[in-house]
């Protein structure tokens, strides 16, 4: 007894001042920071508390918030910090990853089984990125942007705790969740489009670009449709599916519906017969549906923009890349960094080269077409991997989506839960589609659609978990 009670004590009087210095400091950092900043540290630390217990939370919320604000609304505020701005996605993904270590270091939480293989690959991808990112020093890249660059990044690390801590009962949960947020986020993007926000095309017929990301609709589309298709919650999942399409659609951006067509184009090719007829006859309905919208536009409202016709107008703007304005620009932008990628093929420029080229299209501030584009941004995320981080930093990242996809495909076959191949076959499509979608935009490396891609990537082996067969030990 008389051993025990020093002990004890002292590990009392240790914790209680861990915590009470803890709060000392905490209490400085969100009076020292002010008000605004303070309410986000504040939130910072009750996620963290709340995540302790539970990951989902905060790891929902990672992914939700990408799906509702655009850009410029969530990365308008941030924390100072290290010269720079913690922004919302940061303080997420720092209390995942802390909470999750305090859980399994501290609390001895159990985790389930990783796919070492997979994880191993995202390690590697992380280090290569950071290499990269540290090389741009030497290369006299400005370190900002090279930090800029490799934040978004960083949010793939939220693969391992999502996959050691879900199983597939609390993914679809989440899943559900998310699909309640994308109504919410497609109702707002409807109103946009109703009152005329967004960005007008110069060669667009009247057609207003919304500005809201578009890879953020996909998965609640095809989600939505592939839950209708195997009967779960029919009429639901078909109301979230047609919403979001029609949010989709009128973005009027052209790579969202070549990413749509190619992800229900796979699913097509993987999924079993009886769901093949019937997304033929859902394909016969949609398209149905949308020539009865283009009568009855045309015969109440005669002289008014037909969203129908712009959509249509847009995709068939496809043919004429040569003379669009928008595309001349992508095209600019790849020729100039086809130079950058020749000059350092193999471990790419570093994060944070920006590519200069002379584009065509409108510039806000001269007032007039042409302007000398200078940006860290590109409308390629292949392209962009090869500049930055060269063919070792494409290999190290492709791996990840082509290993997922093969585990996704896979795994159908031995998917008895209908639930659970259901969610599965509609990975597979979100994965297709997101390829597609990178060879026209930065998907895969913005860092408004790396959490969504990383929660994409961690479901399939997730839901691979289900499969019962002789493979499922080696993903």
């Amino acid at each position: 007894m008389d051993r025990r009670v020093p002990t004890l004590a002292s590990r009392l009087f240790s914790v209680h001042a861990a915590v009470i210095a803890t709060g000392l400091a905490l209490g400085w950092l969100v009076s020292a920071a002010g008000a605004g900043i303070g309410v986000g540290v504040l939130g910072g630390i009750f996620f963290l508390i709340l995540s302790l217990k539970s990951l989902r939370p905060a790891i929902i919320l990672s992914v939700s918030i990408m799906m509702v604000f655009g850009r410029g609304e969530l990365y308008q505020y941030d924390i100072p910090f290290a010269g720079g701005g913690l922004k919302p996605s940061d303080l997420l993904l720092a209390v995942v990853l802390i909470s999750w270590a305090v859980r399994v270091l501290v609390f001895k939480r159990v985790v389930l089984r990783l796919p070492k293989v997979f994880c191993s690959l995202v390690l590697v991808y992380m280090a290569v990125a950071t290499a990269s990112a540290l090389g741009s020093l030497t290369s006299g890249i400005y370190f900002k942007d090279a930090l800029l660059e490799l934040r978004p990044l960083l949010q793939y690390l939220l693969v391992i705790p999502l996959i050691a801590e879900f199983d597939s009962a609390a993914l679809r949960q989440s899943v559900w969740i998310l699909l309640g947020v994308s109504v919410f986020s497609s109702v707002r993007i409807l109103v946009n489009y109703w009152m005329g926000v967004g960005e007008v095309l110069l060669y667009g017929e009247g057609i207003r670009v919304v500005l809201l990301e578009l890879g953020a609709y996909l998965p609640p589309v095809i989600l939505g449709f592939t839950f209708y298709l195997f009967g779960l919650r029919p009429v639901l999942s078909l109301s979230v599916g047609l919403l979001n399409l029609t949010a989709l659609a009128v973005t009027f951006f052209r790579s969202a519906y070549l990413g749509l067509t190619s992800g229900l184009a796979f699913m097509f090719l993987v999924a079993e017969p009886a769901i093949k007829r019937l997304m033929l006859k859902l394909a016969v309905f949609v398209a149905v549906g949308g020539c009865i919208i283009w009568v009855a536009h045309s015969v109440i409202s005669p002289k008014a923009v037909n969203p129908i016709e712009s959509v249509v107008t847009r995709v068939l703007s496809l043919r004429e890349f040569k003379e669009d304005i928008s595309s001349l620009h992508r095209l600019r932008e790849w020729e100039a960094a086809s130079a950058l990628i020749a000059r350092s093929p193999i471990w790419g420029n570093g994060l944070g080269t920006r590519v200069v080229f002379e584009s065509p299209m409108y510039d806000a501030e001269s007032e007039q077409l042409g302007y000398l584009s200078h940006d860290i941004y590109m409308h390629n995320s292949y392209m962009w991997l090869l500049v930055k981080m060269g063919a070792v930093g494409l290999a190290s990242f492709m791996f990840l989506p082509l290993t997922a996809m093969w585990t996704a495909v896979r795994s159908l076959r031995f998917l008895a839960d209908p639930a659970v191949r259901a969610t599965q076959l509609a990975m597979c499509g979100v994965l297709a589609g997101n390829l597609v979608i990178s060879m026209f935009g930065p998907m895969f490396n913005i860092d408004n659609m790396t959490p969504i891609n990383a929660f994409i990537l961690g479901s399939v082996f997730i839901l691979a978990r289900e499969a019962q067969n002789p493979w499922e030990n080696e993903i």
